[in-house]
């Protein structure tokens, strides 16, 4: 039924019904206006003229004046038309004496556009004093608020035309300004409000019907676009009717509100429900995936501009809302046009729709921005355009319903060509499961299959008997009346046949005989034992393939063999042959048996496993059982009754109580066990113990106590064997301090649940060991002073002269012109003090200077100057009570004569000095001189220590040194003068110990002896001494030590770049500069070869350094010697 009403409805004659009633009433409108056109006849007459104020700043009373009423320019007509923007024109409008009697209320029409601001005033009165009245404003410039206000209006009352004076119109423009203006009487003014609002809102009311009933239609029509568009087109029109108050001629015109901010609030309603109805429309015509999201990102875009419009001026917002539209139109114009190319002439009237609406929505922008006059033609088109819109969309549902039973026949016959496809499609997806089902069925016996084997692997069958029922589960699968499994042992290099079934052969090996690999040479099962490959085919495959023919048994007219891998290694085989004319295996039979044949292998493997383990198991349980015999009669021979157990335990008791020992005990949970010796009283200061072992022991460390709990977990767990459990326990600390005591400590696992803590109060042996230890030092230190008295007795003297200068209570370092240049000088002086007195044996004071340096080094570092002594001078004064302990020591052991002996030579050094000053005196300066080279040393005696030291030192750190080897010269020097030099030379050592020589795995893996050398050469020349020291150790990197120097700032990037590597390998001697990344007792600090070389400098002596990686290092000093300062004995060389 709704179907025939809606045919009968949309036939196309209704349609042209519809459109010829529209247009009656259009011309009824027309003509209502031209009736009313013709009785606006005045016989009232008047003259514009105007004055341009392009600043915009002139007043009324600027504008009476006489010099600026001359300027205004006389219009030719009763409009005014200017082409400027953002000016001001005064408009003044003169009114002639009417020769007839008019009526008393008579009215100025101002039809202005938009965007502008107009206000009249009355002037009267003479020119030389006129009186300016303001009579109202209009236009769409005034504030939204402020258009409710009285005197906002489009007719401006006058007086009668007797009245004496103008009337002044200040138009101020945005825009270009088109403003007719017309004097009207007051029944004019009425017949024009009629005309325009009246008569426009019975045309709107009746184009709001047609779109309503048009919706309608379309939802009968199941046009869903359409229905959207005319339903958001219907709302637009009902909101401007109800807000605007069209038909009601005294809502609006002279007092009424004024609601422009209605039209690009709809200018955007229209734009959205035009891209909602283009992708609601347009969706069957498949647009393009890119078009589809361009017009939803457009109507997001317009529903934010409508979200914005109030916070917009007006003149923004109409701007944004008349291009919005425009963009509109053209897109949806463009998407029409596509849509009527691809498809046929009724969706193409959407496009004709648009059109009329593009039309006169051109025309009405440029109205109403004053580029055409604004007549009311204007306005009709507007509506012509809508209506025309309507009746084509009208048109293109009929045309659209007409093809309905074509579109259902076309339908049928779809239906009917797809139900034969189905059909097909049901047939073909029947055979299909035929097959699948096929599939699953074969899958499902398969599982069953690997299940069934893997179940058979954890029973307790022998193999033998599981080799046979996965011989049966197989035979489910796929045809294998003739299978056999080998084992191979490579090591032994024998086979096993644990089962075979062959219908041919009846003399085949037993499950137990093993055979020897040599016996099976040329068969096609040790071909694949040695090559772990599979073999298939029938006889000339295998024979073309492997090279050997068949050599045991009956020949198979198929033989599949496959290899069963434990750890990718080959172990045994599994075959199957065909005597008989069954199939051959298919591939896909053969991929399938070499699946099941990974997990009969895995199966193999577990049983394998589990034989063995049932072996280990049977023999730990006979081992068990024996010991439990052995347990059984042991308990016999010592079973006591409980009275004589509890007189044991109290006996053990007491003993462990007068033991001297804590004994303290702790279950699972790590809580102490109230079975505690009382000695643990008194270790730990307690009248109880009681509460977690671990906290006991070490109360506040928290490492130690996460150690203990995860040692007593692993101890305590089962599963632990007795080897790990003493491993596990030799990880914890066995000694601890409690209460300032020294504890040894020991644990034993006692039972599994209970572990021992065995603690011995050790502090008395602890003391007495250190004792012992600082009576060993000193008697070393005794000994060596005693042997080597002359350099112990000099480097005391010189640390006591050393500590005397620097140990000044009150001493001011304000007073130094180089604050750090101090410290730096003696920061060297302790570090060479620090060597030489360790290399003496000095117990003691080397330790207390390396706590000097770590100060001083601080204050290097920091560039601070210290102007308060006592933050080293407790340190000075420290290692001077340290100095007098050792000297009280010498003199205590040695006499207090060891510190007043002079140096004595068979002659006394100071009848020398008399013989030299009385040979002096005479004259005879040779015997004089000699006489003084009689206290000079050799070089090498002068560095004697320096080559003990250094073996000692190779031997403490477990490198083998050869003893230092000395070559040159026999050099008698003054060592008096050159002493201070020679004394420095011990870092080159110590740095060739710690640094160069490797160890001697080291050595012998790099091709070197495992014993390292070292070489001093010392020769003269013309006054020079030149020593050469070297090592064949691991050389100096050169890269190590431009990195260090980098690090360390002595150098930038672009400065080490320029280097050589000789020259880098100079950069050794800056201070604060190491190549070890840890400071030791030896060396580490980067100031051992910078004292060094500054007690070169101070001796004029030069010093470099040379080195191959890996082969060693070199450094040579060349030393100007003065006169009479030396000598060469000759006679050696």
């Amino acid at each position: 039924m709704i179907q025939h009403d809606l045919k009968r409805w949309l036939k196309p004659s209704q349609v042209l019904r519809q459109f010829c009633c529209a247009l009656w009433l259009f011309t009824a409108a027309l003509s209502g206006t031209a009736l009313h056109a013709a009785q606006t006849n005045t016989k009232l007459t008047f003259t514009l003229s105007v004055f341009e104020d392009a600043s915009a700043q002139r007043s009324t009373n600027d504008i009476t004046k006489t010099d600026l009423q001359q300027q205004f320019r006389l219009l030719p007509s009763s409009h005014l038309s200017a082409g400027y923007s953002r000016s001001a024109f005064w408009l003044r409008i003169e009114i002639a004496p009417a020769s007839t009697a008019l009526p008393d209320k008579l009215f100025i029409e101002l039809d202005y556009p938009l965007l502008q601001y107009i206000e009249l005033y009355q002037v009267s009165g003479s020119d030389n004093s006129p009186s300016i009245m303001y009579l109202g404003r209009g236009g769409s410039a005034i504030p939204i608020q402020q258009r409710v206000l009285p005197g906002t209006v489009h007719y401006f009352p006058i007086t009668p035309a007797d009245s004496v004076g103008y009337y002044l119109l200040r138009v101020v423009s945005s825009t270009s300004i088109s403003i007719p203006v017309e004097i009207i009487t007051a029944q004019q003014r009425e017949d024009k409000i009629q005309k325009k609002y009246l008569w426009s809102g019975f045309v709107i009311g009746v184009l709001l019907l047609l779109i309503l009933y048009n919706a309608f239609v379309a939802l009968l029509a199941r046009q869903k676009g359409n229905a959207i568009y005319l339903c958001f087109l219907a709302a637009i029109l009902a909101i401007f009717i109800s807000i605007t108050g069209i038909g009601n001629m005294y809502l609006w015109p002279d007092n009424g509100p004024n609601m422009l901010w209605t039209i690009p609030v709809s200018l955007h309603i229209i734009s959205i429900s035009s891209y909602f109805f283009a992708l609601a429309y347009f969706h069957k015509h498949t647009l393009p995936p890119t078009l589809v999201n361009g017009l939803k990102y457009l109507a997001v875009l317009s529903v934010l501009l409508l979200l914005l419009t109030g916070l917009l001026s007006y003149k923004t917002a109409v701007l944004l809302a008349v291009l919005n539209t425009l963009c509109m139109v053209f897109i949806l114009f463009g998407v029409a046009l596509w849509v009527y190319a691809r498809t046929s002439f009724s969706d193409g009237l959407f496009l004709l729709g648009r059109t009329f609406v593009l039309t006169g929505g051109g025309i009405q922008f440029l109205k109403t921005y004053g580029y055409i006059p604004a007549y009311p033609a204007t306005e009709y088109i507007l509506f012509i355009g809508a209506i025309l819109e309507g009746l084509v969309l009208s048109a293109g549902l009929a045309l659209k319903t007409g093809k309905l039973e074509e579109e259902k026949e076309l339908a049928q016959r779809n239906l009917l060509i797809s139900k034969e496809a189905s059909l097909a499609a049901m047939a073909a997806a029947n055979s299909q499961l035929a097959r699948e089902i096929a599939e699953r069925e074969q899958a499902e016996r398969v599982q069953k299959t690997l299940f069934n084997i893997s179940e058979l692997s954890t029973g307790d069958a022998d193999m033998h008997t599981f080799l046979k029922e996965v011989h049966q589960s197989l035979s489910a699968l796929m045809f294998a009346r003739n299978f056999y499994v080998a084992f191979y042992n490579k090591q032994q290099r024998v086979i096993q046949f644990p089962y075979i079934a062959d219908e041919m052969d009846t003399d085949l090996p037993a499950p137990d005989d093993i055979i020897s690999e040599d016996t099976l040479q040329g068969s096609w099962t040790l071909w694949i034992l040695q090559h772990g490959e599979a073999l298939f085919g029938d006889v000339e495959n295998i024979v073309s393939k492997t090279g050997l023919p068949p050599r045991f048994g009956s020949i198979a007219k198929y033989w599949l063999g496959l290899p069963l891998f434990n750890e990718q290694q080959v172990y045994g085989v599994l075959c199957l042959q065909i005597y008989d004319d069954q199939p051959s295996y298919t591939e896909d039979e053969i991929r399938l048996l070499e699946y099941v044949s990974r997990h009969i292998s895995q199966a193999l493997q577990r049983k394998q496993y589990r034989a063995q383990l049932e072996a280990q198991v049977k023999q730990r349980t006979h081992a068990y059982r024996e010991s439990l015999k052995q347990l059984e009669a042991i308990n016999e021979q010592l079973s006591l009754t409980d009275q004589q157990k509890q007189q044991h335990l109290e006996q053990v008791k007491a003993l462990l109580d007068n033991a001297g020992q804590g004994f303290l005990t702790c279950n699972e949970l790590l809580q102490l066990e109230p079975d505690y010796s009382k000695e643990c009283l008194n270790i730990f200061n307690r009248t109880q113990l009681s509460g977690e072992i671990v906290r006991l022991l070490v109360p506040d460390n928290i490492p130690l106590q996460e150690l203990y709990t995860e040692v007593f977990s692993e101890v305590f767990n089962p599963e632990q064997p007795a080897t790990m459990v003493s491993t596990y326990l030799s990880l914890l600390p066995t000694e601890l301090t409690i209460n300032e005591q020294s504890c040894q400590v020991q644990y034993k696992k006692i039972s599994d649940k209970q572990i021992m803590v065995i603690l011995s109060d050790i502090s008395e042996h602890k003391k007495l060991q250190q004792a012992l230890l600082k009576q060993q030092e000193q008697s070393n230190f005794i000994v060596y002073a005693l042997i080597h008295a002359s350099e112990v007795r000099e480097t005391l003297m010189a640390l006591q002269q050393f500590v005397d200068k620097h140990c000044i209570v009150n001493s001011d370092v304000k007073a130094l012109s180089h604050p750090t240049k101090h410290w730096i000088e003696l920061y060297r002086d302790v570090h060479t003090f620090k060597g030489i007195l360790a290399q003496i044996n000095c117990p003691g004071i080397p330790e207390l200077l390396h706590k000097l340096e770590d100060q001083l080094q601080l204050i290097i570092r920091q560039d601070t100057h210290v102007t308060t002594p006592h933050r080293y001078d407790f340190n000075f004064n420290e290692v001077a009570g340290k100095l007098a302990e050792v000297i009280d020591l010498l003199k205590q052991h040695l006499g207090a004569h060891f510190f007043k002996q002079e140096k004595t030579l068979p002659v006394s050094v100071s009848l020398i000095k008399q013989l030299h000053t009385a040979l002096v005196g005479q004259g005879n300066t040779v015997l004089a001189n000699a006489l003084l080279q009689l206290q000079f040393k050799t070089l090498k005696e002068a560095l004697s220590t320096h080559f003990s030291t250094t073996e000692r030192l190779a031997s403490q750190h477990g490198k083998i040194l050869h003893n230092v080897v000395y070559q040159g010269d026999e050099i008698f020097l003054d060592t008096h003068l050159y002493q201070p030099l020679f004394n420095v030379l011990v870092h080159l050592f110590r740095n060739a110990v710690d640094h160069g020589i490797e160890t001697p795995e080291e050595r012998i893996a790099s091709g070197k002896p495992a014993e390292a050398r070292i070489l001093c050469i010392a020769k003269i020349d013309a006054n020079q001494l030149s020593i050469s020291i070297s090592d064949d150790g691991r050389g100096i990197a050169v890269d190590n030590v431009k990195e260090q120097a980098l690090r360390r700032g002595i150098l930038d990037d672009s400065s080490l770049d320029s280097l050589s590597n000789e020259e880098a390998l100079q950069l050794i001697f800056s201070e604060d500069l190491s190549t070890k990344s840890e400071i030791t007792e030896l060396s580490g600090r980067g100031m051992g070869l910078a004292a060094v070389k500054n007690q070169c400098n101070q001796f004029s002596a030069s010093i470099r350094v040379s080195s191959t990686l890996g082969k060693g290092a070199r450094f040579d000093i060349s030393l100007p010697l003065q006169q009479g300062t030396y000598f060469i004995d000759t006679s050696i060389i």
